[in-house]
C-alpha cells in the first residue's frame, strides 16, 4: 500500500508540475514575470526562522524560510506524537483500570474536537493565563514558562547556554515563541491521541504466543516490547501511522492560524501582496505534495525493508483489556496500590476542576466580579452566548436558526435510524430538511429575506457539516468508481483529484478556492463565500470518501457479482442492490470516521470570512472584557464539538456491533 501510495503521489505531482510549466510556457512573459515575483524585494520578515530573514531579503528567501519552518515543526511534531501516542497505547492496555482510564480520558476529548480548536485554546492559555516573564515558573532547572514562550538551555559555540532573567525578558538560552509553543504542543497531543489508536491495534495484533515465549526465556516487559512485540507489530503499525503523519504535516498549516510563519503564512502574505493566487496555490501545491511524496516514500522503503525481515504470522489474538499481560511487571499488591493511589490522585484533580468549574466559578457577572474570584468565568458565555451560537443573525429572528437547526437534527437521527433498514425513505428525508433550513435561513415565501453573509454560529456549522457530507457521498463514490476503472482517462483524473485534495492543507484549499473561483469563473457568476467555503468541503470529504468507499468495494467477495450475474442481472442492477450495500455495510465505521472528519473540518471557515461557532467564539473573546477569559470560551465550543463527533462515533461502533 506504500509503495502504491508512492507511485500515486508521483503521478499528481508530476501532473501538477507539467500543468503549471504548460500554462507558464503558454502565457506570454508569464515565466518572466514569476521570476521576477520570486527575485524581488519581499518587503515583509517573518518573525521566526532558521536563518537570519529580512524585509530586503528576495521573496524566495523568506518562502524557503517559510517552508523550513513548517518542515521543523512537522518533524518535531511527529517524533513528541510518536513517543506520547506509545505511552497512551500502553496505558490503554494496562491492566490497571485507572491507567486505562486516564488514557481513554485524554486521547477522547482531543480526537473528537478540532485540531485548530486546540490550537486556539492552547494559545489562549499560554497568552492569558500564564505568568509574565519576571514571574516564570521554572517547571524543570533552568526552563522556564511563562506567556513570552518557553526558555530552554541551548547549546552554542561557547559551550552550553542557559537562560537569565534580565529586565523584562530572558538573555541566554533559547525561547520558544508562545505561538510555537502552542502549535507544537497542540499538534503533537490531537496526533498522538490517534498513533495511540494505532499502536494498540498493532501490540494486540501480535500472537499472544510470542509474548509468552518471551516471558519463558525471562525477559522483562520492557525488553518483550522492545524485543518481540514492536518489532513484529510494526508491519501493521506503519501503513495507518503514515497517514497520520501526512494529515501531521498538512495539519501544520494551521501555523497561520496563530501567527507562526510557515509556507502557508507566506504564501498568504504574497497573494495578498502581488494578488497572483495562481503562483501562491502552486507553490504551496507543489511544496505539500513534495513533503507528502517524500514521507510516505521513505516510510514506505522502511515498511519494506520490515516486511523483508520475515512474513508477520496470520495468527491474531486480540484479549480483552483486563486479560492482556503487557504491564505484568508489577506483582498483585503493587498494582492494587497503584490502582488506588491513581484513583487518590484522579479524585484530587477531579475536585480540583470541579472547583474550578462549578463551585468557585462565576456564572452571571461581570468582568470585575470575575476577575476577584478564582474559578471559571462562564459569565462570559452568559453575556455572548447568543453571538457564539448564532452569529451576527438578526436580533428578533433567532427563532429561525434555531427551528431549522432543530429540524435538521431531526432528520439526522432519523437518517441514523433506519439508513440500514430503509435507505430510500433516510437520504430524500435529509434532502428535504436541507431544503427547508435553507428556507428558514434565508427567508422567502412570507418569511423575510436574511442575506447570507449573516447566517453563523451553530447553525452554520451544522449546515456545513451536512451538506459537505450529503453531497460529498455521491461525488466520492463516482471518483472511488473512476479510480478503480480501467480506463486511464477516468482513473488518471481521479488519481489527480483525490490525491491533491487529501495532501494539501485544508486550510489553504479552502483559502485557494475562494481567492481562484472569482478568476475562473466568468464575471457575475461569482459566488458567495458560503458557497465557495462549501465547495471546499464538499470536494475535501469527496476524496476522503472516495477512498473508503473504494476500500469497501474491493472488500466485497468477487463471488456476490458472479452469483448474481448468474441470476440474469444487469451490471446496474448488481452493483446497486448487490455491491454497493455490502460495500457500505462493510466501510461503515470508515465512512462514520470521514464524517466526523467532515465536522471538524468546518472549523477551518473562518479563514475565508465565515462566522461559523468557532469564528463567533474568536470573536466573542477578542472583547476587552472578555479577553482574559477565552479558555472558558473555546472550552464552551469544544464541548459542543465534542457532544456531535462524541455522539457520532459512538453510533458508528454501534452500529458495526449490529451487522
Amino acid at each position: 500500500m506504500g509503495a502504491l501510495r508512492s507511485k500515486t503521489m508521483i503521478g499528481a505531482t508530476a501532473s501538477v508540475i507539467f500543468i503549471f510549466i504548460i500554462a507558464l510556457l503558454s502565457s506570454n512573459g508569464y515565466f518572466a514575470d514569476v521570476l521576477g515575483v520570486l527575485s524581488q524585494r519581499a518587503g515583509f520578515q517573518i518573525p521566526e526562522s532558521a536563518f537570519s530573514v529580512t524585509a530586503a531579503d528576495p521573496l524566495y528567501w523568506t518562502l524557503l524560510a517559510g517552508l523550513i519552518n513548517t518542515v521543523r515543526v512537522a518533524v518535531a511534531a511527529a517524533i513528541l506524537a510518536t513517543l506520547l501516542g506509545l505511552v497512551l497505547a500502553t496505558l490503554r492496555l494496562s491492566a490497571f483500570p485507572g491507567f486505562r482510564l486516564l488514557a481513554g480520558l485524554v486521547i477522547e476529548p482531543l480526537r473528537n474536537t478540532p485540531v485548530v480548536l486546540q490550537l486556539f485554546l492552547w494559545y489562549g492559555l499560554l497568552i492569558n493565563n500564564l505568568p509574565a516573564t519576571r514571574n516564570a515558573v521554572e517547571i524543570l532547572p533552568s526552563v522556564f514558562l511563562s506567556n513570552r514562550g518557553l526558555a530552554l538551555p541551548t547549546i552554542t559555540s561557547d559551550g552550553l547556554s542557559f537562560p537569565e532573567l534580565t529586565g523584562f525578558n530572558f538573555t541566554g538560552g533559547m525561547t520558544v515563541s508562545p505561538e510555537l509553543a502552542a502549535l507544537l504542543f497542540g499538534l503533537t497531543l490531537f496526533h498522538a491521541s490517534y498513533l495511540a489508536e494505532i499502536f494498540r491495534a498493532g501490540i494486540m495484533s501480535v500472537p499472544s504466543g510470542q509474548v509468552d515465549a518471551a516471558k519463558a526465556l525471562g525477559l522483562r516487559f520492557y525488553r518483550r516490547m522492545r524485543l518481540v512485540v514492536l518489532p513484529q507489530a510494526l508491519n501493521f503499525i506503519i501503513p495507518p501511522s503514515t497517514n497520520q503523519f501526512l494529515a501531521l504535516v498538512k495539519n501544520s498549516s494551521l501555523a497561520v492560524a496563530i501567527g507562526f510563519p510557515d509556507l502557508v503564512a507566506v504564501v498568504s502574505t504574497l497573494i495578498n501582496q502581488s494578488g497572483d493566487a495562481v503562483l501562491g496555490t502552486v507553490i504551496v501545491v507543489v511544496a505539500f505534495l513534495g513533503l507528502n511524496l517524500v514521507l510516505s516514500g521513505g516510510l514506505a522503503l522502511y515498511h519494506r525493508s520490515q516486511m523483508q525481515r520475515g512474513k508477520p504470522s496470520l495468527s491474531v489474538s486480540l484479549p480483552e483489556p483486563e486479560k492482556a499481560q503487557w504491564d505484568d511487571w508489577v506483582k498483585t499488591p503493587w498494582r492494587k496500590a497503584g490502582t488506588i493511589a491513581l484513583g487518590l490522585l484522579g479524585t484530587y484533580l477531579l475536585w480540583q476542576l470541579l472547583k474550578w468549574s462549578v463551585v468557585q466559578a462565576v456564572w452571571i457577572g461581570s468582568p470585575d466580579e470575575c476577575r476577584a474570584a478564582s474559578g471559571a468565568c462562564w459569565a462570559m458565555i452568559t453575556e455572548k452566548y447568543r453571538l457564539i451560537l448564532l452569529g451576527p443573525y438578526p436580533l428578533g429572528l433567532g427563532w429561525r436558526p434555531v427551528l431549522a437547526t432543530l429540524v435538521l437534527a431531526l432528520s439526522l437521527i432519523f437518517a441514523a435510524r433506519y439508513v440500514r433498514r430503509k435507505p430510500h425513505y433516510a437520504l430524500p428525508g435529509i434532502g428535504i430538511a436541507i431544503a427547508g433550513w435553507y428556507w428558514l435561513m434565508g427567508g422567502g415565501l412570507t418569511l423575510p429575506v436574511v442575506n447570507i453573509a449573516l447566517w453563523g454560529g451553530l447553525p452554520l456549522t451544522i449546515a456545513l457539516s451536512v451538506l459537505s457530507i450529503f453531497l460529498a457521498l455521491p461525488i466520492g463514490l463516482a471518483l472511488a468508481l473512476a479510480r478503480m476503472s480501467p480506463l486511464r482517462i477516468l482513473s488518471a483524473p481521479a488519481y489527480i483529484v483525490i490525491d491533491i485534495f487529501r495532501s494539501v492543507p485544508q486550510i489553504f484549499l479552502l483559502f485557494g478556492i475562494a481567492i481562484l473561483m472569482p478568476h475562473i469563473l466568468p464575471a457575475g457568476w461569482t459566488p458567495d463565500k458560503f458557497w465557495r467555503a462549501l465547495f471546499a468541503l464538499i470536494m475535501i470529504t469527496s476524496a476522503y470518501m472516495a477512498e473508503v468507499f473504494r476500500a469497501g468495494l474491493l472488500a466485497v467477495p468477487p463471488g456476490q457479482a458472479e452469483a448474481a450475474r448468474s441470476l440474469g442481472m444487469n451490471r446496474l442492477t448488481i452493483f446497486t442492490l448487490v455491491v454497493l450495500p455490502q460495500a457500505v455495510r462493510i466501510a461503515w465505521p470508515a465512512i462514520v470516521n470521514t464524517f466526523v472528519g467532515a465536522i471538524k473540518d468546518t472549523s477551518l471557515v473562518f479563514i475565508v470570512g465565515l462566522m461559523d461557532v468557532l469564528a463567533a467564539t474568536k470573536a466573542a473573546v477578542v472583547d476587552p472584557s472578555w479577553r482574559l477569559y477565552s479558555l472558558e470560551g473555546y472550552f464552551f465550543t469544544a464541548m459542543i464539538y465534542f457532544a456531535i463527533c462524541y455522539s457520532l462515533a459512538r453510533y458508528a461502533r454501534r452500529f458495526e456491533r449490529l451487522r
